[in-house]
């Protein structure tokens, strides 16, 4: 039996808005390539990429089929290395494209208080709750709906040397339209959960001296099987 895994759910979901580029590669501060090779004698397991920092793949096929993060393959952001769940044969045609750099603006998390105002904006993900029950007689097997909450932070007021000038109210209703709009149509999509969709949003809040503002939005996970 399966057990439910919180932390793939926030990374699937980070690894989801990074590709589909809510925020963009320039905000982010990553550089997005292609890269494509035919799997040599023996097979692989695992391969590793030109660019180390790795952030997230666009796409993944081999022989022209798609593949997808956590379902088909995982991957060590910080070398690069993408590890298979099946392992490849020889001459098969692996195509890429993926997003690398030294950092992100989106992340499975909080940030940290500390981070400094160039740090913005930001995209972080959390789980408030989640209620498990039986699923039938016998308690074999569990379902479990589960409230995921988006929050979007950005500068109170644009400014051209942070972040390409993105902040501002309109910026920040414009990210979390972006983000709501991208889960709504990916809602049957996700490896980690079967069905998520939209069930309401936060106000804006003004953050840490009144230089930050944040909005959350919140999504519901429904019917993940355990």
């Amino acid at each position: 039996m399966s057990t439910t895994n919180y932390e793939n759910i926030k990374e699937e979901i980070s690894h989801f808005l990074r590709y589909s580029d809510v925020l963009s590669t320039t905000v982010r501060g990553v550089t997005r390539t292609t890269e494509g090779y035919t799997v040599g004698v023996g097979g692989e397991t695992t391969h590793t990429f030109t660019h180390p920092l790795i952030r997230d793949f666009v796409y993944v096929t081999v022989n022209a089929i798609n593949k997808y993060f956590l379902r088909d393959y995982t991957f060590n952001p910080t070398t690069g290395v993408l590890t298979w769940n099946v392992a490849l044969v020889q001459n098969d045609v692996v195509a890429t494209q993926y997003d690398y750099g030294s950092g992100d603006k989106i992340y499975p998390d909080r940030p940290r208080d500390d981070l400094t105002l160039t740090s913005f904006p930001r995209i972080g993900i959390d789980i408030p709750t989640a209620s498990t029950v039986p699923l039938g007689a016998g308690g074999t097997n569990f379902i479990s709906d589960i409230l995921i909450t988006v929050f979007v932070w950005v500068p109170v007021g644009k400014d051209v040397n942070i972040a390409g000038g993105l902040g501002g109210t309109a910026d920040l209703e414009s990210v979390m339209t972006l983000i709501r709009t991208a889960i709504k149509g990916n809602a049957k999509g996700f490896y980690t959960v079967p069905w998520i969709y939209p069930k309401g949003r936060g106000p804006i809040i003004p953050g840490t001296n009144n230089k930050i503002m944040q909005m959350s939005g919140d999504f519901f996970a429904r019917f993940v099987i355990e």
